[in-house]
């Protein structure tokens, strides 16, 4: 289950709520953001199993991040639904790479 997840590697944990299907990008931590993220915009690997998607993250002032273009493409992917949970662990800082765990919201129960 994804709150008994543990990792010596940064991470930050997301609830994937309908509308980060269906319209909405993902913000990402602000905590993660400003220990581990120092440009404004930069494309990221997401890395889930064997496959990976180039997205792009945006950091603006006060360290607010949000996963942008190439988000749904990660999404439909790897068939996301509303209360999934990720886990993003920071493997490589530069370029960065986030590997990304999916804990199915059938699996929380």
């Amino acid at each position: 289950m994804a709150r008994d997840f543990k990792s010596k590697r940064p991470m930050f944990i997301l609830v994937v709520y309908p509308s980060y299907i269906k319209g909405s990008t993902p913000s990402v931590s602000t905590k993660f953001m400003r220990i581990h993220i120092k440009r404004s915009v930069q494309v990221v690997t997401l890395k889930h199993k064997k496959d990976s998607w180039p997205v792009k993250l945006i950091k603006s002032p006060g360290d607010h991040g949000r996963l942008s273009q190439g988000w749904f493409a990660f999404a439909r992917a790897t068939s996301l639904c509303e209360g999934d949970v990720c886990v993003f662990e920071l493997t490589k800082p530069s370029p960065t790479v986030l590997e990304v765990s999916i804990f199915r919201n059938s699996d929380s129960t």
